[in-house]
C-alpha cells in the first residue's frame, strides 16, 4: 500500500474570502432600502420554507431529509445569479467535486478525483435520458442540448447510486430537470459578448394550443477556449419540446434535439507529435414519454429515447523520418471517426398504498450499437444489450423512523449479470434535524473499448502506432460504500447544513496497462494501453453542505470536502499505466467552494463566488497541479430592468485568478474573462 505524506494545509482560501464577503454584503445591506427589498424578493415563510423533495434517489419524489442518498440541489434561482456559460460550471456547488478542462471544448467533472477527461464513473441525465458515449466511456457536456435557461433545477446524488440508475452511476448522478413548456410563455432572447471571442445567443419561444404547451430553444455560442492553445470552440442546437394532455389522465411529452460542435485541437503535448485540428461533432435525440395517473394512489409512465452521436478528427503528425522503410520523411495520416447509437425503453411504476408507505418497480432495456474503424480496427457493427429489472421503497416504520431499500438486476451482452443493493435508515431527531446511515453497492460494466478495443494508425501498409488493444476477460468494477450523515436546519436563524461521513471500496477497478506490441515497423519496442481488473481503492471522506439566509436579500452557500485514498492489491506483474502514488495523488485532500448572493436593490444583484481545490493529478492526459495553481474566483453583477412591455436583465461576469490558474493541465491557462450579458423576455 502506498503512502502519501501527510501536510498541514492552510486555512482554505475561499473560507477567507467569504468571510471578507460577509463584511462585503453587511455594508451593502445597510444601504438598500429594506420595504422594496421585501416586496420584491421571498417573503420570510418561502425562503425559511419546507424541506426540499427529490426524486432522484429513488424515482419517488422524498423529503431531502429522508432520501437514502447525499442529494445537492441546485435551484433555478442560483443558477441564474451565478452567471455561467457552461453547466459543468455549476457542480463546483457540490460538495467533493472537481470541474477542469482537458481543453475548452471538454469539460471533465469527476467526484473525489480518479478521473482522467473520459469521466466513466459518473451518471448524467436530462430529463430520464442518459448521455452516456458507449465508444468514449463517459458524458460530453458540449452534447447537451439544453439552455441553461430552460432549466428548473439540477439534482446531484453524492454516492452510488447503481440501485436506481443502473451501472455507471459509480461515483453518483447529475439529474438535469428542465422546465416543463406550461411553465414557460411568450418569447425570450439572450445575447452574450467579452473577451477571448465569447459571443453566445440564446432564443426561446413558447407557446400554448388547447390543452397542449410547446416551446423551441435555440442557441449558437462560441470561444477562442484557452489562451495559451489553439482549441477554438463553436456549438450549435435547436430542440423542441412539447407537453400534451391527452385526457384527464394520460400526457404525452415529447423532446426532440439537434447539436452540432466543433473545436481546434492542437495536441501540443500529444506523444506523437500533430498539428492542430478541427473536431467535429454532430448528435441528435428524440425522447417521448407518456404518464398515466391511475389514481391518486398509481401512476406509470413508459419512456423511449433514442439518440446518435457522430464524431470524426482528421489531421496528420508533424513529419516523421521514416526513411528505414524507403518512404522518406513525411507527415502520417491521424483519423479518428466512431458513430453510435442508443436505444432505451423503459417502464415505471409508482405505488403510494398510504402515507407511510410508497414503492417503485420497474423494467428496461438498452441497446447500444457502435461503429468505428479507429476504435475497433473494423468497420463492423458492434452491439451491447442490458437489460434492467429495479425496485425500491420507502416506509415510515415510525413516525421518526424512515427506513428505505431497493436493488436493481442488470445483464449485460459485456458483463453477464449484477445486482446492486442499498438500504438505509433515516431517524427524525427531537429538534427536527435528522441523522442517515446507508449501506450499498454499485458496478461499473467494462466498455467495448475496454474489452476489446483494437486502436490503429497505419501509412501505407505499415502500422506505425497502435493506441489501445484490449485483450478482453473483463468483469464488472465494484464499490462498496458505507456513510453517516447529518441533516440540519435552524429555522430561525435560515440557516440548513449537512454532513456526510463516508467510506468508499472500490475492487476489480478496471485498471489502465501498457501491454508491449511487436507489429509496428516505427518503433519494436512501442506498447499500447489495455486493460485488467486489478487493484483496491479505498476513499475515506468527510463533507460539508452550509446554506444561510441571514435576510432575504443575502444568501450564503458553502461547501468544503476532505478526502484521502489508499490503493492495495495491484497486481505489480503488470505494467501499470498510473502507479498506485500517481492514482492516490488524483484525489485531492481537499476541496472547497462558497458562494454569496446579495440583492443591493430590487433592480441590482451581485454573486461572488470562490472555489480552491488541493494538490491533484488529472490522470490520463492531465497534469499534476498544486492548490496555487487551481484557485479560481467568479464575479456576476445583474441589474434587471424593464422597457414598456419587455423585462430586461444587464450582466457583468468577471473570471478572475490569482497568480497562475492552469485548468487540467498544465498547458491550459484560462486567462481572466468577461463577458456581459442582456437578456430579454418579450
Amino acid at each position: 500500500m502506498s503512502k502519501r505524506i501527510k501536510q498541514h494545509h492552510k486555512f482554505p482560501y475561499s473560507i477567507k474570502l467569504t468571510i471578507f464577503g460577509i463584511f462585503f454584503a453587511a455594508a451593502a445591506m445597510s444601504k438598500a432600502d429594506s420595504e422594496e427589498l421585501q416586496l420584491s424578493l421571498l417573503t420570510e415563510s418561502e425562503y425559511l420554507g419546507e424541506v426540499p423533495t427529490v426524486v432522484t434517489a429513488t424515482r419517488m419524489p422524498q423529503l431531502q431529509s429522508e432520501a437514502p442518498a447525499a442529494v445537492t440541489v441546485i435551484d433555478a434561482e442560483t443558477i441564474k445569479a451565478s452567471g455561467v456559460r457552461s453547466l459543468a460550471d455549476l457542480m463546483l456547488l457540490v460538495p467533493g467535486f472537481q470541474v477542469g478542462r482537458f481543453n475548452s471544448a471538454q469539460p471533465v467533472v469527476t467526484y473525489h478525483g480518479l478521473s482522467d477527461q473520459y469521466p466513466r464513473h459518473m451518471q448524467i441525465l436530462v430529463d430520464g435520458r442518459s448521455i452516456y458515449s458507449p465508444i468514449f466511456r463517459g458524458a460530453f457536456w458540449m452534447d447537451l442540448t439544453i439552455a441553461i435557461e430552460d432549466i428548473e433545477r439540477i439534482e446531484v446524488i453524492r454516492g452510488p447510486n447503481t440501485v436506481t440508475y443502473g451501472s455507471n452511476a459509480f461515483f453518483g448522478v447529475i439529474n438535469i430537470i428542465t422546465l416543463h413548456a406550461s411553465q414557460q410563455t411568450g418569447t425570450y432572447v439572450k445575447g452574450v459578448a467579452g473577451n477571448n471571442g465569447v459571443l453566445d445567443a440564446t432564443f426561446r419561444h413558447a407557446w400554448r394550443a388547447g390543452e397542449h404547451n410547446f416551446r423551441v430553444t435555440g442557441a449558437f455560442q462560441e470561444d477562442d477556449g484557452f489562451e495559451s492553445r489553439f482549441d477554438d470552440t463553436q456549438v450549435k442546437f435547436l430542440n423542441f419540446t412539447g407537453d400534451m394532455r391527452l385526457s384527464a389522465v394520460d400526457t404525452l411529452e415529447i423532446d426532440i434535439g439537434v447539436n452540432e460542435n466543433t473545436s481546434i485541437e492542437d495536441f501540443r503535448d500529444s506523444s506523437v507529435p500533430l498539428i492542430p485540428a478541427t473536431r467535429e461533432v454532430s448528435s441528435h435525440y428524440q425522447q417521448l414519454r407518456w404518464h398515466r395517473a391511475i389514481s391518486l394512489e398509481q401512476e406509470f409512465h413508459i419512456q423511449f429515447f433514442h439518440q446518435y452521436r457522430e464524431q470524426a478528427l482528421s489531421t496528420v503528425t508533424e513529419p516523421i523520418d521514416f526513411s528505414f522503410l524507403g518512404l522518406g520523411v513525411l507527415a502520417a495520416p491521424l483519423d479518428e471517426k466512431a458513430r453510435e447509437h442508443r436505444y432505451d425503453l423503459e417502464f415505471q411504476h409508482n405505488i403510494q398504498s398510504d402515507p407511510g408507505f410508497q414503492f417503485v418497480w420497474g423494467a428496461g432495456s438498452r441497446l447500444d450499437e457502435m461503429y468505428s474503424l479507429s476504435f475497433f480496427g473494423d468497420n463492423r457493427k458492434r452491439l451491447n444489450r442490458v437489460q434492467r429489472l429495479f425496485s425500491s421503497f420507502e416506509w415510515h416504520a415510525t413516525k421518526k423512523l424512515v427506513l428505505n431499500a431497493g436493488a436493481i438486476y442488470e445483464n449485460s451482452d459485456v458483463a453477464g449479470d449484477d445486482i446492486s443493493p442499498r438500504i438505509a435508515v433515516n431517524y427524525h431527531l427531537d429538534w427536527g434535524d435528522t441523522i442517515r446511515a446507508s449501506i450499498s453497492r454499485a458496478t461499473r460494466m467494462p466498455s467495448l473499448v475496454e474489452q476489446e478495443g483494437n486502436r490503429q494508425f497505419w501509412l501505407q501498409d505499415f502500422l506505425y502506432d497502435q493506441n489501445i488493444l484490449g485483450i478482453g476477460g473483463l468483469v464488472t468494477e465494484k464499490i462498496a460504500t458505507r456513510e453517516i450523515a447529518y441533516l440540519g436546519k435552524v429555522r430561525d436563524a435560515a440557516l440548513s447544513w449537512g454532513v456526510r461521513v463516508y467510506q468508499d471500496k472500490i475492487t476489480d477497478r478496471i485498471t489502465e496497462i501498457r501491454i508491449p506490441i511487436s507489429e509496428p515497423e516505427i518503433s519494436p519496442e512501442q506498447d499500447a494501453f489495455s486493460y485488467v481488473n486489478t487493484g483496491e481503492i479505498e476513499v475515506f471522506g468527510q463533507e460539508l453542505e452550509l446554506e444561510y439566509r441571514p435576510t432575504n436579500a443575502l444568501r450564503f452557500l458553502f461547501n468544503y470536502a476532505h478526502m484521502k485514498a489508499d490503493t492495495s492489491d495491484f497486481d505489480l506483474n503488470y505494467s501499470l499505466a498510473q502507479n498506485q502514488e500517481t492514482l492516490e495523488r488524483s484525489v485531492p485532500d481537499y476541496s472547497s467552494h462558497g458562494t454569496m448572493i446579495v440583492q443591493f436593490t430590487p433592480e441590482w444583484m451581485g454573486t461572488l463566488m470562490v472555489g480552491q481545490v488541493d494538490n491533484m493529478e488529472w490522470l490520463g492526459d492531465g497534469s499534476y497541479l498544486d492548490r496555487g495553481t487551481q484557485r479560481r474566483i467568479d464575479i456576476n453583477i445583474a441589474k434587471e430592468f424593464k422597457i414598456r412591455n419587455t423585462f430586461s436583465r444587464l450582466a457583468l461576469t468577471l473570471h478572475l485568478d490569482e497568480g497562475v490558474y492552469a485548468d487540467f493541465r498544465l498547458i491550459n491557462i484560462p486567462g481572466r474573462k468577461y463577458y456581459l450579458t442582456l437578456d430579454m423576455q418579450f
